[in-house]
């Protein structure tokens, strides 16, 4: 009912009739939930959050139907590839040339000439069934026997003929000539290489191109490029998610599962029992949490690895190869993420269990269980989701820590920090293979910031009714 409602009381003050309100003038208020999603709908930065997880939940589900490629397997043919709009965002990155066998050579006709400057998409070669080889990048076009091909290096055709003396001999030709080396000379005319050139002597001419001129290899096939196995980028990024979104909601459970059962306990017996709790948190806390996930985790992988079939410890090795190595990270995670959501429970039940709903509780013979479940569970569960929404990114960091140092996920299985790793070897020729799994796990773990910072405000009371 609003406030601002007046009810209409009878002119005649003896009169005892009730003061009634209209029935427009009843107003529908809202449930603290509904009130919470209503503001966390109107929190652009959560909300966008939320789409970017559910956007990477739907691709890590479907990313088996969204390529033709495997994440496995290698193409060594099309290793480090990528296409033009890639290696034109890096300058540091420089096409290779683009080369095209014409086979058999009597079946094609070269539409270009040696020198020609052409554009993407220009075509090279036409045979009689209509066949096109089409230039996949602008730069000069050559001719070289049965090869057409483009090149963006800066490259040189000089004409000679039987006047010209030519100085260098074939075995010179098998490797770079190095700048200022005469190539060929008709009297006091000469022809001189002014950089680490490639030199091609023909019978009417001499093509001299810069050695470094071009390493990338261009291709379309592939969105974001290839890895240095020949593996698609797009796809692995896609895989990666299913790992760190896994670790993602395996991390809060287990937290839950473990945490919430001790603060619960702690915080409402009290007494010997919370002492004993706490210390053992205590104990846990000594240890720096990313320290003792490494050592649990080259722990695993040494002990499992050469167990004895029928084992248990053979069994657990069995299954962490079945989930590409997630097993074992679960366990890390989950044994060392229970202990702050522990104390924040506690926390939130001492300081609820003294309040006079519970007393009231308490008083008609309400028994312990009934009491925490019904009573304390609901009043402090905001502030855990929201606490727990919070530290998702820091699971996600811990898994893609453990990737990075060799750690994670077992090979082939792809990981984002395992990923990053890779790339970053060759980051100075092929930055791109550390970008975009980089990007990838940016956006995740911001994505979840944003998302639990809207719930910390939506879930607050005292925000209830503020914009």
């Amino acid at each position: 009912m609003s406030l601002d409602a007046k009810p209409k009381v009878a002119d005649d003050q003896s009169s005892k009739e009730v003061a009634k309100l209209d029935k427009d003038e009843y107003v529908q208020g809202d449930s603290l939930w509904m009130d919470s999603w209503k503001r966390l709908r109107r929190n652009r930065a959560a909300v966008i959050g939320g789409a970017i997880i559910i956007i990477n939940i739907v691709l890590a589900i479907l990313a088996p139907l969204l390529s033709p490629y495997s994440y496995q397997e290698q193409e060594l043919d099309t290793n480090n590839a990528a296409p033009l709009w890639i290696i034109n965002m890096f300058p540091v990155m420089k096409a290779a040339d683009q080369t095209q066998t014409l086979r058999p050579i009597t079946d094609w006709q070269v539409q270009i000439e040696t020198g020609q400057t052409v554009q993407q998409g220009t075509v090279l070669a036409r045979n009689e069934d209509g066949d096109t080889i089409d230039a996949i990048m602008d730069g000069t076009a050559f001719v070289d026997g049965s090869t057409v091909g483009v090149t963006q290096a800066n490259i040189q055709f000089y004409e000679i003929n039987d006047d010209w003396e030519v100085l260098l001999n074939n075995l010179d030709l098998m490797r770079p000539v190095d700048p200022g080396t005469v190539i060929a000379r008709n009297g006091s005319e000469e022809i001189t290489v002014q950089q680490r050139s490639n030199v091609d002597i023909g019978q009417t001419s001499i093509r001299v191109k810069e050695q470094d001129g071009g390493y990338v290899k261009v291709t379309d096939d592939y969105a974001i490029g290839t890895d240095h196995l020949g593996r698609d980028m797009l796809v692995r990024i896609m895989y990666g998610a299913r790992i760190s979104l896994a670790v993602a909601f395996v991390g809060p459970l287990v937290s839950f599962m473990v945490g919430l059962g001790v603060g619960l306990t702690s915080g409402y017996a009290g007494g010997w029992l919370d002492n004993v709790l706490m210390r053992i948190v205590d104990i846990m806390y000594a240890f720096p949490t990313l320290l003792l996930i490494i050592l649990l985790m080259a722990f695993f992988r040494n002990s499992f690895a050469d167990a004895d079939p029928g084992s248990f410890r053979y069994l657990m090795g069995q299954a962490d190869a079945a989930l590409g190595g997630m097993l074992f990270i679960f366990i890390g995670i989950g044994i060392t993420s229970w202990m702050s959501l522990a104390r924040l429970t506690r926390g939130q039940v001492l300081s609820v269990r003294e309040q006079e709903y519970i007393e009231a509780a308490r008083s008609i013979g309400t028994d312990r269980l009934t009491i925490v479940r019904q009573h304390v569970l609901p009043n402090i569960l905001g502030p855990i989701v929201v606490a727990e929404t919070l530290t998702i990114p820091v699971y996600i960091s811990y898994e893609a820590f453990l990737s990075f140092i060799g750690l994670g996920v077992n090979p082939p299985t792809p990981s984002w920090g395992a990923m990053i790793n890779d790339g970053a070897e060759a980051i100075a020729t092929y930055p791109f293979q550390a970008l975009f799994p980089a990007l990838a796990l940016f956006f995740v773990m911001f994505a979840f910031n944003f998302l639990g910072d809207g719930l910390r405000d939506a879930l607050d009371p005292r925000m209830r009714g503020v914009d």
